[in-house]
């Protein structure tokens, strides 16, 4: 999406997103394009790419779940039976059905399908996954750790495929409402893998002793 300037006087702007425009005294005449993403100046400060933002904001977030997970849930998990341990650690998987929404025009406008149909599929899938992993491993059933485990590289390489896609084709340009999804639930789900993975060697390991 491109920013907008808006004039507030003959010369002073101000940028706001979805397309170019410029207004002279009193709003008297509008220039506008939206043909590509252009970076103006909002208040004498350069606004820095999408793409930089996005990769800030899932650095932030992963590194104050990973703090939050490492302090809060494992302790806290470390009390649980094993299998339902494995368990907590896979339920939030099954928010990975907010994938679906790279399928929906007005959340991520232009979104190639190449980026958004596999990711879609394999987000959706991961979800499903999980959801029979969370309840066969909290009711400790031989079906649970099998489940987990296809949950957790389902959701792997569902994930790597998603990330080198989405930097192949600069995809920031298209997340919309969408924007907040993989800003948000990227890190939370890597953190969650990590965890998921551990609990389920330890629930492996728990079973052979």
């Amino acid at each position: 999406m491109c920013p907008i300037e808006i004039a507030a006087g003959p010369h002073s702007t101000t940028a706001l997103d979805g397309g170019f425009h410029k207004i002279g005294r009193g709003g008297a005449s509008i220039a506008a394009h939206t043909s590509h993403v252009r970076y103006g100046r909002y208040i004498g400060v350069t606004m820095p790419p999408p793409h930089l933002v996005f990769v800030v904001q899932v650095v932030w977030f992963t590194l104050s779940f990973a703090v939050v997970a490492r302090m809060v849930i494992w302790p806290y998990s470390a009390r649980l039976d094993p299998s339902r341990r494995a368990a907590l650690w896979i339920a939030p998987q099954m928010s990975r059905a907010l994938g679906l929404g790279l399928l929906v025009p007005n959340l991520s406008p232009g979104m190639p399908a190449e980026m958004s149909v596999p990711t879609a599929i394999g987000d959706m899938t991961t979800a499903v996954l999980a959801l029979l992993a969370f309840v066969t491993l909290y009711r400790r059933h031989r079906l649970g750790p099998w489940l987990g485990w296809a949950c957790m590289i389902v959701g792997i390489l569902d994930g790597a495929h998603a990330l080198t896609t989405a930097a192949r084709l600069q995809v920031t340009a298209h997340m919309a409402a969408q924007w907040y999804v993989p800003a948000l639930n990227v890190p939370l789900m890597a953190v969650c893998h990590v965890g998921g993975v551990v609990a389920l060697r330890r629930l492996a390991n728990h079973r052979e002793a």
